[in-house]
């Protein structure tokens, strides 16, 4: 009998069947309802457009398989090795003041494996232009293993633009299996113009997450408050001496009224009434005393902060976390240097939780109007600072004679590389960073650069010049230098902020010690602000350095990727002089909010995301994670380059390639004998 040839039927059968496999592109998302607009790019992650994906030991990735449709978004550690890692992407939108309605969708597939530790899946709403946290929205560890949607309310961002932020952080502990994931799909933002979206069915299961709700009106702006310091072991009796800073990072006043700062223990102070004023701090003393406008009392008689290590949580009047401060006691580095012609200062730094620098983003070129007094001319007649031996200078270009090496984002008063009439140190250039003489205006100027400090350097320290004017020293400018966590932009330490503000007009040399960050990818983030008082603050920077040295001549070691430590936060304090604690406490001062614009929320607390529980079966679920290696190998690289379909068809049109040569080389044979 002869062999059953196969037909061309069969095949296209087998090539239908195989459009129905996990990872397949034939899926897309629902239709938006009428009246409604999807604000989010690529939300299914289709292409590699609209995401920012930030790079790091867990890097973000588009993958084939779990997927919800098409191609999905896997973020976290899914095979080992465990790892402290941060995986996140990002994408910036803006909400139409108009909307009637704003909701956030996403579908996820959660993997936690191993018991309870401090990973988490997140989602943070940021601010554009601080990158400060308006609020956590989603914080969970889940291992559902299953597609779920979520879904949450956006109303009160009406009229604003965010940063929506996803997340997945590792925090390496555990054994090397133990990790945390998050794959997503289908993300939308979803803004209705007076359509009333359908409710979700109440016979749907749902389930309340941690996230954080702020559960009352803001009565200003949405808060960039932090704690910039606590201190925890003060000379003498610890109840006169300890207290706690927090700073106004934002451009508008904020009432901490019925806000509360807490210890580890819950050790609680509640807020009297309070206004602390855009770039303003108030330190929370333990003890007792008068309260002032740059000073609050507890009114303990025994300290709080332990000298073992804490943790500081401050949260608003609705309970919502704004900001947390964790520390543990360093050593003090015995090693020294060669004094400087100028005073040096030292900072240390210990481990804190989160805390957002100001991150300019680019904003369109201002137009030069108004002059201000000329900077004196300033010849370059010094050297530039030479190498130490046994030290290897990490920072490029810090001499600013070419345009490589740093970071310069366009702001209001963006920076700039300058020569002659104006101050320069050495060479032929320098960078100016402030207002020198455009209109004044609310604006950072900065300058960045990402480095990895050597972990088997004895020292390390950083050296720059800096000529510096300012109209209004005792103003709320800023001159500034901090090192920021390069993946998240979290501060971890304010190196250098002098108040008054320093106003010289000539070169000053500043060295500050960087021991306590050996090991540590940082950036290196020189700012000047300006609050747009009409006071202008200028500063040019010259010869900067970040010097990595070791007690004998050794081969300059070669930086390796290494996870992001936790944020840290300088053990020293160099806001203000301590004030004396008045004797006897009093009443605390009754104060008046501050008329400041306002940001309309819904009058409503946020309600919590929802969870909704899927019932039939997705394209891809249970047990995918740890089979998708083959998809990745062949689908992965058109994948990654934005071809979803030509890689699922390239793929089909080879197999059916070899079918038909299996056809015609075996299929058109018989039996029969020829005759």
């Amino acid at each position: 009998m002869g062999r059953r040839r196969p037909t061309i039927a069969g095949v296209l059968l087998l090539l239908a069947w195989m459009l129905t496999i996990p990872g397949s592109a034939g899926a897309k998302q629902p239709a938006d309802p009428p009246g409604c607009t999807n604000l989010i790019v690529n939300g299914d992650f289709e292409h590699t457009g609209g995401w920012w994906l930030h790079v790091s030991p867990a890097t973000p990735a588009y993958v084939p398989a779990p997927n919800r449709s098409g191609t999905a978004m896997r973020l976290g550690i899914t095979s080992p090795p465990n790892q402290e890692a941060y995986s996140s992407i990002e994408q910036t939108v803006t909400i139409p003041a108009d909307a009637a309605t704003v909701e956030l969708r996403w579908d996820f597939f959660a993997i936690a494996k191993g018991p309870a530790d401090d990973d988490r899946q997140q989602i943070k709403i940021l601010d554009p232009i601080s990158r400060a946290p308006l609020e956590i929205l989603w914080d969970t560890r889940r291992n559902d293993h299953t597609w779920l949607t979520a879904a949450a309310d956006m109303s009160m961002y009406k009229g604003k633009t965010i940063i929506l932020y996803f997340n997945v952080y590792n925090d390496g502990a555990g054994a090397d299996d133990e990790t945390t994931a998050l794959y997503l799909d289908n993300v939308k933002l979803e803004v209705c113009t007076g359509v009333t979206p359908t409710p979700t069915p109440s016979s749907t299961p749902s389930i309340s997450t941690t996230a954080t709700p702020p559960t009352s009106t803001p009565t200003a702006a949405l808060p960039n408050v932090a704690i910039m310091y606590i201190e925890y072991d003060p000379p003498g009796a610890d109840i006169n001496g300890e207290y706690v800073r927090i700073e106004n990072l934002g451009g508008t006043a904020v009432s901490l009224t019925g806000w509360t700062l807490s210890d580890q223990a819950n050790h609680k102070y509640t807020f009297p009434p309070f206004t602390l004023n855009p770039g303003a701090s108030v330190r929370v003393w333990t003890g007792s005393g008068v309260n002032t406008a740059a000073d609050l009392y507890w009114g303990r008689t025994t300290p709080v902060w332990n000298n073992g290590g804490d943790t500081a949580y401050l949260r608003d009047s609705g309970g919502a976390l704004i900001d947390t401060y964790t520390y543990t006691p360093v050593a003090t580095p015995t090693h020294t240097f060669t004094p400087s012609p100028t005073s040096t200062s030292t900072s240390t730094a210990t481990p804190s939780a989160t805390g957002t620098p100001p991150t300019p983003t680019p904003t369109p070129t201002p137009t030069t109007a108004a002059t201000s007094t000329p900077v004196p001319t300033t010849a370059p007649t010094t050297a530039p600072t030479a190498v130490p031996g046994n030290c290897t200078q990490l920072l490029q270009n810090g001499g600013f004679e070419t345009d490589g090496g740093w970071q310069l984002y366009r702001t209001l008063l963006w920076p700039t590389f300058v020569g002659p009439p104006n101050p320069v140190h050495s060479g032929s250039r320098s960078v100016m960073l402030g207002n020198q003489s455009q209109p004044d205006a609310a604006s950072y100027s900065s300058i960045r650069q990402a480095v990895f400090i050597p972990a088997d350097a004895q020292t390390a320290r950083i050296e720059f010049w800096y000529w510096a004017r300012s109209d209004a020293p005792n103003g709320s400018d800023r001159q500034q230098l901090l090192l920021l966590d390069p993946l998240s932009y979290a501060r971890i330490a304010d190196l250098w902020r002098p108040h008054p503000l320093h106003n010289e007009q000539s070169w000053q040399r500043k060295v500050i010690d960087l021991t306590p960050y050996r090991g540590q990818w940082v950036l290196v983030y020189f700012n000047v602000y300006n609050n747009g008082d009409g006071q202008r603050t200028i500063m040019f920077l010259d010869d900067v350095a970040l010097f990595a040295c070791w007690a004998s001549p050794t081969s300059t070691p070669t930086p390796t990727a290494t996870s992001v430590s936790p944020s840290l936060r300088p053990s020293t304090d160099i806001s203000l002089a301590r004030p004396t604690p008045s004797p006897a406490a009093t009443a605390p001062v009754t104060r008046t909010p501050t008329a400041t614009p306002t940001i309309t929320r819904t009058p409503t607390p946020r309600p919590a995301v929802t969870v909704i529980a899927v019932t039939e079966q997705p394209p891809s679920s249970a047990g995918s994670d740890e089979g998708t290696a083959f998809w990745d190998s062949i689908m992965g690289w058109f994948l990654r380059r934005g071809l979803p379909l030509i890689g699922v068809f390239a793929g089909l049109l080879i197999f059916s390639l070899i079918l038909v040569l299996v056809w015609l080389a075996y299929g058109s044979k018989s039996d029969e004998p020829h005759l």
